[in-house]
């Protein structure tokens, strides 16, 4: 039995800012996205995005939603060669579905919702089947626990969520056989997973970015943040990136609507505006960092 294939391409494309709450069953499309030739879903409205690393995407990703596109850095991978990818999404809060605190049980009925390749163009599809249990899964030398349905999944659901009779998420697809239904991603290890990267958002300062996509440096920004790695993980490291629209209304932030943009907000209030590339960015922010004692210093770049 062979994961399904996932072959990745990069578009930069400019960020999505969605906006949303925990969805019902039946309502769940919106957080269904595609990143690379899989699937994924959004767990949190913090906008963390799981996949399945047999998919071997990048650290940084696009992800597509609704025919729109935006960027996401990876921050957390399972140990072993398969298991939960967790992403965080440049954006605002997000369309979510979440994570199920209790497994499902054997015999419990089931969905799992994804976007498989169908003639040239990957489409939205939902399966519902039941739960025949779980078992230990060979992939490539080593074992990953995950769970038996009788549901069969195409190529590009790979990553798609399996949802119990509340909706929530359970699992995530592996793979697929003739005759044996699909193998999904275990609960324990999706919910690990998740528990593991919430965690690790949650315990950075958030910096809040105000770009226009119709302003040249708001858009050198958002370039270098997507084909620059190590630009990216050096922010990330100490930052939550939250990129906000200045066209749009911000109350909080209407002080800085106006003037030269971007402009990068720091916990405590302070800004620095203007963007002329990585470096002169990073030294900027690691001067204010070392005068402000709410801040963690940032290393050299």
């Amino acid at each position: 039995m062979t994961p399904l294939a996932c072959p990745f391409v990069f578009v930069a494309l400019f960020p999505l800012l969605l906006t949303g709450a925990p969805l019902q069953p039946g309502q769940e499309r919106p957080a269904i996205v595609q990143i690379g030739g899989c699937t994924g879903v959004c767990v949190d409205p913090a906008g963390l995005v799981m996949t399945a690393k047999h998919c071997d995407l990048q650290e940084v990703e696009v992800i597509r939603a609704g025919g729109r596109a935006f960027t996401a850095v990876r921050i957390y991978a399972a140990p072993g060669t398969e298991g939960p990818l967790v992403y965080d999404v440049l954006g605002d809060s997000f369309v979510w579905i979440p994570v199920a605190q209790d497994k499902p049980e054997p015999g419990e009925t089931i969905r799992t919702i994804g976007l498989p390749a169908i003639e040239g163009s990957r489409q939205f599809r939902e399966l519902t089947g039941i739960l025949e249990g779980g078992a230990h899964v060979w992939y490539e030398g080593e074992q990953f626990l995950g769970n038996i349905t009788d549901v069969v999944v195409t190529d590009g659901w790979s990553g798609g969520p399996l949802l119990n009779s509340n909706g929530e998420v359970v699992g995530l697809a592996n793979s697929s056989g003739e005759g044996v239904g699909s193998i999904f991603i275990s609960h324990a290890a999706t919910r690990d997973a998740y528990l593991a990267a919430r965690a690790l958002h949650a315990s950075r300062p958030q910096l809040q970015v105000l770009i226009s996509p119709e302003q040249k440096q708001s858009l050198m920004l958002t370039r270098d943040l997507q084909t620059d790695i190590d630009f990216q993980r050096e922010l990330r490291e100490h930052f939550r990136l939250l990129l906000l629209d200045a066209r749009q209304e911000h109350p909080p932030l209407e002080r800085f609507r106006h003037g030269e943009l971007p402009v990068f907000i720091l916990p405590d209030g302070q800004a620095i505006t203007g963007y002329n590339g990585k470096l002169d960015l990073i030294q900027r922010l690691l001067q204010t960092s070392r005068q402000s004692p709410n801040l963690r210093p940032l290393q050299e770049y």
